[in-house]
């Protein structure tokens, strides 16, 4: 009895990591809507504007859509590693 009341104490209960999780996939939200509503708004600037790739706007654009890339790529390992998804390494 003691070892169970000893496990509960150490381990974080179902209802706290569930809101560890969301907390997180809220922030991993934010930070996406935030690159892509940079990379939306650079890109509006070229529509209407007579500006060009290669100038500020358009690495604003690139730099947006990299990182959101990054987060992307980041966030992908981490939430297969959550759910234990992890995919089998290759020979």
């Amino acid at each position: 009895m003691l070892n169970v009341y000893a496990h509960h104490q150490v381990s974080p209960s179902f209802d706290e990591r569930g809101r560890a999780l969301h907390d997180r996939l809220g922030r991993l939200a934010d930070e996406q809507r935030l690159l892509l509503d940079t990379a939306l708004q650079a890109l509006n600037a070229l529509r209407v504007g007579d500006i060009g790739l290669t100038g500020a706007t358009g690495s604003v654009l690139e730099d947006s859509l990299l990182k959101l890339r990054d987060l992307i790529d980041r966030s992908l390992p981490e939430a297969r590693l959550a759910s234990a998804l992890v995919p089998p390494r290759a020979p």
